[in-house]
């Protein structure tokens, strides 16, 4: 009987994840129609903060680049849309594709010279450009950025969940498939030694400004139905430094590189950051404060870096990291 339960055991195991999956699944799309307008608006919340977290741990994570300005590519898809739209009469749908398209095209322009620059100074540097944009777009008439913008509704608020949840699944399966890429490889060993990759032949110039691109695209999507779900932006909406330090913050307390650590990472933040801040609104601030203290204190890697995980349970370590040689040779 005990060598009947060793088979039974591990068969358990292997279906377990799955299972759970499915559940999780099956609860996030029949969520809108038996939680409350505030379960509902915190969900979507999350799923937003995933699509960030995901979008900025292929630069932020895997590339090893800490940005600080990637609410620039939000702000000017946002931006880009409603100008079409109210000075052009262009219909949402092709000024949101061109929105995407305009920031990508300033990402890459952005990128060129930004990530000539390494470490603290790359953060500084998008931390200029980000409040330098956001000065240039307020201060031309032209572009309303002191008056801001109106955007019609036009959905439910069930249309904007599933949204948000389509995003976010497709940016955490987009991360996956990078990671597991020879270019998603090649972006870990420039995190490592971006001279020694250069030395082993992996494009390091190129692949940065693939993933600094690539990790603009699902934010820019974001910015014209962000827009429309709050129906006003402005510069303090939509380049918002606190956009961009949530993305940073959803992958440090996450794990940084790993695929689901902005998962983990949004539903620790947006969860206690909702629940605080419709409770106690006078020091929501400070709990957030005291939330991520207690995270670098205790979990300097983010929960997935932090826990070893084995079919036995998990520990306070972290696995032995491969070197940049190993790294290449799964490529």
């Amino acid at each position: 009987m005990a060598f009947a339960a060793g088979p039974t055991a591990a068969r358990l195991r292997r279906i377990a994840f799955p299972l759970a999956i499915l559940i999780v699944v099956v609860a996030v799309l029949v969520a809108p129609f038996y939680v409350s307008a505030l379960t509902r608006r915190v969900l979507s919340a999350i799923f937003f903060g995933v699509t960030l977290g995901a979008s900025y741990n292929i630069i932020g994570g895997f590339a090893g680049f800490p940005s600080f300005g990637h609410s620039v590519f939000l702000g000017t898809s946002a931006y880009t849309t409603a100008i079409l739209m109210h000075r052009y009469g262009i219909t949402f749908y092709p000024a949101w594709a061109a929105g995407i398209l305009v920031s990508l095209v300033v990402a890459a322009l952005l990128g060129i010279p930004l990530l000539r620059l390494r470490g603290h100074y790359f953060a500084v540097g998008t931390i200029m450009i980000q409040f330098g944009l956001a000065e240039i777009v307020s201060a031309v008439p032209y572009l309303e950025g002191g008056r801001g913008w109106t955007f019609a509704t036009g959905y439910s608020y069930n249309v904007f969940y599933y949204f948000f949840l389509v995003t976010a699944i497709l940016s955490v399966l987009s991360t996956w498939f990078v990671r597991r890429s020879r270019f998603g490889f090649g972006l870990l060993a420039i995190n490592r030694n971006e001279v020694q990759a250069q030395v082993l032949g992996v494009p390091t110039a190129a692949y940065k400004l693939a993933a600094f691109v690539l990790s603009a695209f699902w934010i820019a999507v974001l910015g014209p139905m962000y827009g429309r779900y709050l129906a006003y932006i402005d510069t303090t909406v939509v380049f918002s430094p606190r956009i961009s330090i949530n993305m940073l913050l959803y992958t440090l307390i996450g794990g940084m590189g790993h695929v689901v650590g902005p998962v983990i990472g949004a539903v620790i933040v947006e969860t206690v950051n909702n629940y605080v801040w419709a409770r106690f609104l006078e020091i929501h601030l400070i709990v957030y404060g005291v939330m991520l203290i207690l995270f670098t204190l205790f979990l300097p890697r983010g929960v997935l870096g932090s826990l070893h995980f084995s079919p036995r349970g998990f520990a306070l370590r972290r696995p032995k990291e491969r070197v940049v040689s190993e790294t290449l040779k799964e490529a």
